[in-house]
């Protein structure tokens, strides 16, 4: 029995010095982000609120425990004329801050490898790709808007 107790308390000290073994990890081993995210259109009631006069880019954390050093890299499609579905490339950005909940963002505070900024007036989202520092781990997640029914 005294073993037992034992060893129960090893696992748990080896868990709260390995806080990596708390997070999820895909079949690569790669640690994982559980994010949710949206689009608001520069006209809807919250975006106008903020005054940004451009699309909003919420992000949501669904891990229990908050994230640092994000980076943001949204990857979209053209939407019309002769950039109808041809891909924008990546454009993206950073925050220090550490996040725990919603993160709210203008979409066209996202740059591009040129520093062009993110045009949603010619572009739609396809990809939103956040990575994180997770209770010390360097971990990555990824949505799709599309992919919400």
């Amino acid at each position: 029995m005294v073993m037992g107790v034992v060893d129960l308390m090893a696992l748990g000290l080896w868990i709260q010095v390995h806080p990596s073994l708390m997070n999820d990890h895909d079949p690569s081993g790669t640690c994982t982000l559980h994010v949710r995210a949206v689009v608001m259109g520069r006209d809807q009631d919250l975006v106008n609120l903020a005054r940004w006069h451009a699309d909003a880019l919420v992000i949501h954390n669904d891990d229990n425990a908050g994230w640092e050093n994000l980076e943001i890299t949204v990857e979209g499609l053209g939407k019309d004329g002769t950039d109808k579905r041809k891909p924008t490339g990546r454009y993206r950005g950073t925050y220090r801050k550490e996040m725990r909940t919603i993160l709210w963002l203008p979409l066209n505070w996202l740059r591009n490898a040129a520093g062009d900024e993110w045009n949603a007036a010619t572009m739609t989202v396809d990809v939103i790709t956040v990575r994180a520092t997770l209770r010390g781990e360097a971990c990555r997640g990824e949505f799709s808007p599309r992919a919400v029914p």
